[in-house]
């Protein structure tokens, strides 16, 4: 079973992001309809079958949605970010690697192609497998309102 993100979580860690950045006059939802397409795609089935059946395809696809569809005023490669690292601290896994390098990953996933479409985001979900390992013992992370 999985643990996914709600539009509360999402909200939450964008304006938490935007907050840190001191980006708050840029902070909000821009398009409310492709935020709710991009928290629900990741649990998305095709006669019942679901199209992004693994923990790492289905954080592929929020991150893919997030970075795409772009439904924030500003900071969506960020709260991509921060969000991918919440579903993953949800269920058990952290990133293991430099904020440069998780800068650097945040960019080819917004400009190279081989991470569009249905199959990028299974790629986003091969790459963050890769870059990632299980965590004992820790508690799931939180959000808390900014």
């Amino acid at each position: 079973m999985f643990k996914y993100l709600s539009l509360n979580d999402i909200v939450t860690a964008h304006l938490r992001v935007m907050k840190y950045t001191n980006d708050m006059e840029q902070a909000g939802v821009l398009y409310p309809e492709r935020l709710k397409s991009a928290i629900l795609r990741p649990q998305a089935e095709y006669f019942g079958e679901e199209l992004f059946p693994t923990l790492w395809d289905k954080v592929g696809a929020l991150t893919q949605s997030l970075i795409q569809e772009h439904p924030f005023n500003n900071g969506n490669k960020r709260t991509a970010f921060a969000c991918l690292w919440l579903f993953l601290n949800r269920n058990g896994y952290r990133l293991k690697m430099s904020n440069s390098d998780a800068e650097e990953m945040m960019v080819a996933f917004t400009t190279e192609d081989k991470f569009k479409g249905d199959d990028g985001a299974k790629e986003i979900g091969r790459f963050l497998e890769r870059n990632s390992e299980a965590i004992q013992g820790v508690k799931p992370a939180t959000l808390r309102n900014p």
